[in-house]
């Protein structure tokens, strides 16, 4: 599969709030691919939440990952559907399956969580919860994303998490 490139869109609305790590990380994706020459593995992560839990229903989840040495390269995408759920509390995703992360805690990447019914993007930072999830530490709403946090989550809102791991 030599010379085969995944292309990682941005869904959001760009207001020069989005942070240049997203991008960089998705040009690092994109090298990387080309240069290696295989596609990133995919995976479904898993999205809980300290409280209740949230369900994706007839959303959709995906991440996409690639594992240098003691690198990881992962990109999640979710987005809600008129059946997902959002449980309560703060939110957490996993990491690829066999990834257990180092240096803990240590902000990993960068995220966008977009509200599409206020047509409204909100960035943040993916940093570790524990060794195989992160969480997204929203600015300007200054907290951890949560069924409250930066809004109140429905239908057609996306988040998406831009990662670069240093894994054990």
């Amino acid at each position: 599969m030599s010379g085969t490139t995944t292309n990682f869109t941005w869904p959001f609305p760009t207001n020069g709030d989005v942070p240049n790590v997203a991008s960089d990380i998705q040009s690092l994706a994109a090298a990387i691919d080309g240069s290696i020459g295989n596609a990133f593995s995919t995976y479904t992560p898993a999205w809980t939440s300290t409280g209740t839990a949230p369900a994706i229903g007839n959303g959709t989840i995906t991440g996409h990952f690639k594992r240098l040495g003691k690198w990881g390269i992962n990109i999640i995408t979710m987005t809600a559907g008129g059946t997902t759920t959002f449980g309560t509390l703060l939110y957490r995703w996993s990491l690829p399956p066999g990834w257990t992360m180092s240096n803990a805690p240590a902000i990993h990447g960068s995220a966008s969580i977009y509200d599409v019914s206020a047509n409204t993007a909100f960035t943040g930072t993916v940093w570790q919860a524990t060794a195989t999830t992160v969480v997204i530490r929203t600015h300007g709403a200054v907290g951890e994303a949560s069924a409250t946090v930066p809004m109140t989550p429905a239908n057609g809102d996306i988040w998406q998490l831009h990662m670069l791991t240093e894994l054990t």
